[in-house]
């Protein structure tokens, strides 16, 4: 309870010396005044401000910084500011204080990692601690403090809930990210092994093609050194159409024959010209049978020659064409 004046009886001031002389002993120093907690904590629209900033930025290092280097010391030891008790007028006894501040102590100041999974709840405790102390000890608490503490855990409870929502947004969003990624994958790997598939097809029909251009071209090859070998040969047995025909037929003997039935045609024609000159009638008929039997020779001989000539010509041409054509 707090009096309406300024003015402190000598048993109140008594009381105040011993409780700082208390907390120093219990490692309790000098802390900043209430001006100071509010500036280092940051007032209610600083937070809010602070918290905006947070959630746009999507980013947890706020809360890590807003509790980094003793906040909570400041906090805690800012209630056990000399000045805050000169403020107060205390209307318990040492005892009441003391624990107020036991119970403060026991709040744990130590920093909370930013990768720490319970930042937010154990952000939270600790303000809710506090607050438990506040409300154990109404007498020597101070309810406007209190008030602000409260304020302060309301909105770090809406801003966790706010960055949970966040997250749980942002891990959504990640899932299907990673699920499309997922398909856009399988279906690129169905793509690819349908594009190797083929590939491999047109190389291994490709292959298929090429193996056959080369054995149609080794056969080609061969045949056309077979037929190089049948000419070479064929053109050494036979290096002219007249060596062929010699070689394979009667030609000389042939046309010697013709050469001989001329020769008796021309004679009986010599023969018959003496028989005419005579004008005996036996003697011509005699001498025009004898020319036409040797002109029936002569012919004959004639074409043999030059039937078996064009039989040879043909064969030669024939076989020449076979073996180098």
């Amino acid at each position: 309870m707090v009096t309406g004046n300024n003015e402190k009886s000598e048993a109140q001031l008594r009381n105040e010396k011993e409780v700082r002389r208390i907390m120093e002993e219990r490692g309790f120093s000098s802390a900043p005044s209430k001006k100071q907690i509010k500036k280092t904590f940051g007032g209610g629209s600083h937070l809010k401000t602070f918290i905006a900033s947070f959630l746009i930025a999507g980013l947890l290092a706020g809360g890590w910084v807003f509790i980094q280097n003793n906040s909570f010391n400041n906090l805690l030891k800012g209630e056990q500011n000399e000045d805050k008790y000169n403020e107060k007028t205390v209307t318990k006894d040492d005892d009441e204080s003391i624990k107020f501040q036991a119970c403060l102590s026991q709040v744990d100041t130590s920093d909370i990692g930013f990768d720490d999974a319970e930042f937010w709840d154990k952000y939270i405790d600790r303000y809710e601690q506090i607050l438990a102390c506040y409300d154990a000890y109404p007498s020597v608490a101070d309810s406007a403090d209190k008030e602000e503490l409260r304020d302060r855990l309301t909105e770090i409870q809406e801003s966790s809930r706010q960055v949970e929502a966040n997250n749980a947004e942002y891990r959504a969003n990640m899932a299907q990210i990673d699920a499309e990624l997922e398909r856009n994958l399988a279906k690129i790997k169905e793509e690819e092994e349908a594009w190797d598939a083929e590939l491999l097809k047109r190389v291994q029909e490709s292959q298929a093609e090429r193996a056959e251009r080369d054995a149609q071209y080794a056969r080609e090859q061969a045949e056309r050194e077979a037929k190089q070998a049948k000419c070479n040969s064929f053109m050494a047995d036979y290096p002219d159409i007249n060596t062929y025909k010699t070689k394979n037929g009667n030609l000389d003997e042939l046309w010697d024959q013709y050469q001989a039935a001329k020769e008796e045609y021309n004679h009986a024609l010599s023969i018959g010209s003496s028989a005419a000159a005579s004008g005996l009638e036996a003697r011509i008929r005699v001498a025009e049978k004898t020319i036409d039997e040797k002109r029936a020779a002569m012919d004959s001989a004639h074409n043999l020659w030059s039937f078996t000539n064009t039989r040879l010509s043909s064969e030669y041409n024939s076989k020449y064409r076979e073996a180098c054509l």
